[in-house]
């Protein structure tokens, strides 16, 4: 079922925008991988910093891993080129418990 994506060359953890929320103040969302983490993503993570007010949910992005405190965080976030497919693939993964 499961796309077999999980990284990319460059050690890069692949995934997709399963949610995003922004106000006039703040800005941030969750990534979801071909495992089902999700990671919590800030509008700082992204490179170039305003790429966070171009992101849509749905659309694949590559990022590094952090582990904090409150579980794990992308940041150096990018785009990247996913097939429609696996990126549905993706966003049908239930979350796994316990990541955050």
């Amino acid at each position: 079922m499961a796309t077999q994506v999980t990284k990319t060359v460059e050690g890069r953890t692949v995934g997709a925008i399963v949610r995003m929320r922004t106000t006039r103040t703040k800005g941030f969302g969750f990534i979801r991988d071909a495992k089902g983490n999700e990671y919590f993503l800030h509008r700082t993570a992204c490179i170039p910093n305003d790429l966070f007010d171009e992101l849509e949910e749905g659309e694949a992005v590559s990022f590094k891993v952090s582990d904090t405190p409150k579980g794990q965080k992308a940041f150096d976030l990018e785009r990247t080129e996913l097939t429609k497919s696996q990126i549905k693939d993706i966003l049908a993964i239930e979350e796994t418990r316990g990541n955050r």
